[in-house]
């Protein structure tokens, strides 16, 4: 499989034991996905509702929701709001009847625990080959669901009126093109608070300029930070500067 083939996909592992979720990262990393990191059940739920990831790698028993219950809340959200991702349970229950269940009752695929990084490629592979053609077509344009700007919420936002959406978008291009150089020197430093403050006003600026998707991953990270959740605010910051990376450059092209 290209490793490039991936690169315009997302992928959600959602598990409560941090070495499963720390060897699908590096399992994937090199293949080019973005990849979201859910702790437990109710995170996945959130995190796939608000960023739509295209397939849902599932640890089952995960405590509290565990990940067969997850996945129906999921698809019951998506029945709603046209979504519908690929899934892949991930168990240490190697039983027949157990893949049969899983199988049975939502999932499209299954893997044995300890997973190889060889078998989990494969069965993404082997999904993508099954989904709709527009999302092929996304993967090698890089359009579609990952599209960064949304006009018909900008124009929403600004009560139909294109120049002030022209205008907001022109000072959102200047606030994010100091980003990078602002954020990495606060990050180092671990001043989060200063961090936190930054990310709060672009959540709205997003929001304003039809960034729906950079406005979530920002909500997320911002939790992050205020929690101190460090190995969130590792994960959050690298989707963060992504998709804010994303919605600059859409934000040139467009001018």
């Amino acid at each position: 499989m290209d490793k490039a083939s991936l690169k315009n996909i997302s992928i959600l592992i959602a598990d409560d034991n941090e070495i499963n979720r720390r060897f699908v990262v590096h399992a994937l990393r090199d293949h080019g996905p973005e990849i979201i990191e859910a702790e437990n059940g109710a995170e996945a739920i959130l995190l796939a509702n608000e960023l739509q990831p295209d397939i849902l790698l599932m640890d089952i028993h995960m405590p509290e929701i565990n990940g067969l219950e997850a996945l129906h809340k999921i698809h019951e959200w998506g029945n709603n709001n046209d979504y519908r991702p690929q899934s892949i349970a991930l168990t240490a229950d190697a039983r027949e009847e157990e893949r049969e269940r899983l199988l049975a009752n939502g999932f499209d695929a299954w893997l044995s625990k300890p997973v190889t990084g060889r078998n989990l490629v494969a069965a993404i592979n082997n999904l993508l080959t099954s989904m709709d053609p527009s999302i092929w077509d996304r993967m090698a344009t890089g359009t579609g669901y990952y599209k960064g700007l949304d006009d018909e919420q900008a124009l929403s936002a600004a009560h139909g009126s294109s120049e002030l959406v022209k205008t907001l978008r022109g000072i959102f291009a200047r606030e994010l093109a100091g980003i990078p150089d602002q954020l990495d020197l606060l990050m180092v430093s671990g001043k989060y608070d200063e961090v936190a403050e930054h990310i709060h006003k672009l959540i709205a600026s997003a929001g304003y300029c039809g960034a729906p998707r950079l406005a979530a991953i920002s909500r997320q990270f911002y939790t992050a930070l205020r929690e101190r959740n460090h190995h969130g605010i590792s994960s959050g910051y690298a989707r963060f500067m992504q998709g804010a990376a994303m919605v600059y450059n859409e934000l040139l092209d467009a001018t």
